[in-house]
C-alpha cells in the first residue's frame, strides 16, 4: 500500500501550477479519496446482483476491495503521465497494469461526472490523446479515484502547456533553446555564443551591429560576445 507521505501535497501542487518549469524533484503522485473505495465496493456488489451472481467469482473486489484500489495511482512525471491500475480478474488474483502517456501526445484533460460519481462525490479525470487509444476509442487515461480532481486536472494541463512551450530544460539552459529527439541542449553560454556567430554572419552589417547592442542591453548577449561581434562586423566593413 502506498505511503501517505509519498503523495503530493496541496501546496506542492499549487507551487507547480504557479511555476514555469517541468524539472520535477520527484513525480507528483496525486492522493486517492477514501470515497472511491466505497464506490468501488458498491459497484462490485451491483455487478453481482445485475448478473445474478455470475461475477461472484471475484471475491477480492467484494470483500477486500482495498487490495485492488490500493494499487491504483496517478502520477505526473517531467515528461509523461502514468496511470497504475488493478482488477480482480479471477478468484483471488489481482492483475496490475501500468500505462504511460507522453506529455507530447496529450490533447486535452477533462473532468466528467456521471450518476455514480455524483452519488459518491467523485469526478472522472480523463486524459485525451490523438486517436484515443483506450478501449473502444476512449481516453487512454481515466482516473476516478483522485482526491482533488480539479487541482490534479489543472496540474496536468499546466504540465502539457509547459511541454508545448519547451520549458523542460537542462540546468543552465537558455530559454527557447531546448531541443528534443536526442539533439544537443545548449547552455546559456553556448546560446549567447551562437547568437554572436549568427549576428556576425549577417549581410547587413550596420543593422546587425545595432541588433547586437540591443541584445546586450537586454542581457541576452554577454559583454565579451558583444565585443567579438563588434570586431567581426567592423572587420567586414573595413574589408
Amino acid at each position: 500500500m502506498r505511503k501517505v507521505d509519498e503523495y503530493v501535497t496541496y501546496g506542492e501542487t499549487q507551487a507547480f501550477i504557479a511555476g514555469d518549469s517541468l524539472d520535477l524533484p520527484r513525480p507528483l503522485a496525486f492522493a486517492k479519496t477514501p470515497s472511491y473505495d466505497t464506490a468501488f465496493t458498491w459497484s462490485s456488489w451491483c455487478m453481482v446482483v445485475s448478473t445474478c451472481g455470475m461475477s461472484g467469482f471475484c471475491p477480492i473486489s467484494l470483500f477486500c476491495p482495498s487490495k485492488v484500489t490500493s494499487q491504483m495511482a496517478l502520477r505526473l512525471k517531467d515528461d509523461s503521465i502514468v496511470l497504475e491500475g488493478a482488477v480482480n480478474d479471477c478468484c483471488f488474483h489481482v492483475a496490475k497494469s501500468k500505462k504511460t502517456v507522453p506529455l507530447g501526445k496529450v490533447q486535452d484533460v477533462q473532468l466528467q461526472e456521471g450518476c455514480l460519481e455524483t452519488i459518491f462525490g467523485l469526478k472522472r479525470l480523463m486524459v485525451e490523446t490523438a486517436g484515443m487509444n483506450g478501449p473502444n476509442g476512449e481516453p487512454e487515461i481515466v482516473a476516478t479515484f483522485v482526491a482533488n480532481p480539479d487541482l490534479a486536472a489543472e496540474a496536468l494541463r499546466h504540465a502539457v502547456k509547459l511541454w508545448r512551450k519547451g520549458a523542460r530544460s537542462a540546468p543552465g539552459q537558455a530559454p527557447g533553446m531546448s531541443r528534443e529527439g536526442g539533439m544537443k541542449v545548449l547552455t546559456s553560454a553556448e546560446a549567447t555564443s551562437s547568437r554572436a556567430a549568427v549576428l556576425a554572419a549577417a549581410d547587413d552589417v550596420t543593422l546587425k551591429l545595432a541588433e547586437a547592442f540591443q541584445l546586450a542591453s537586454q542581457n541576452l548577449l554577454s559583454p565579451q560576445d558583444l565585443d567579438a561581434v563588434k570586431d567581426m562586423l567592423l572587420a567586414q566593413l573595413r574589408g
